[in-house]
């Protein structure tokens, strides 16, 4: 949680984390990370889609994005693992969706208050 409290001076949100983990495993420009800038927070802040499931998303589409010989449609096996990505980690984790995971509604400063006070 001292992320959240303490971002430094090049913060990243959830999606952007996962992008930029991503990104160096395929050893693509990092400044993909600049795709996911809008997903925190579940989708600019509105707590939906948890932003690292979201990040997870988008990475498959970075991947084939910098590799369509290998990757030119999405394949029915990439949409089935993907969606069960998202039920694993709501049976996991309770919810997929950042309000849900943190308890806070963090569209508003006084909703984000609770996290950064933990």
């Amino acid at each position: 949680m001292a992320r959240f409290r303490d971002p430094g001076s090049a913060p990243m949100n959830c999606a952007q984390t996962v992008v930029l983990f991503v990104s160096q495993c395929l050893g693509i420009d990092l400044q993909a990370i600049t795709v996911a800038r809008y997903m925190g927070g579940g989708s600019v802040g509105m707590g939906e889609t948890c932003g690292a499931v979201e990040g997870a998303v988008t990475s498959l589409g970075l991947r084939d994005y910098f590799a369509p010989d290998e990757h030119p449609a999405m394949a029915p096996d990439d949409k089935q693992a993907l969606q069960q990505l998202i039920r694993d980690f709501r049976e996991e984790f309770g919810s997929a969706t950042c309000r849900g995971l943190t308890g806070c509604d963090i569209s508003s400063a006084e909703g984000y208050a609770p996290l950064q006070a933990r």
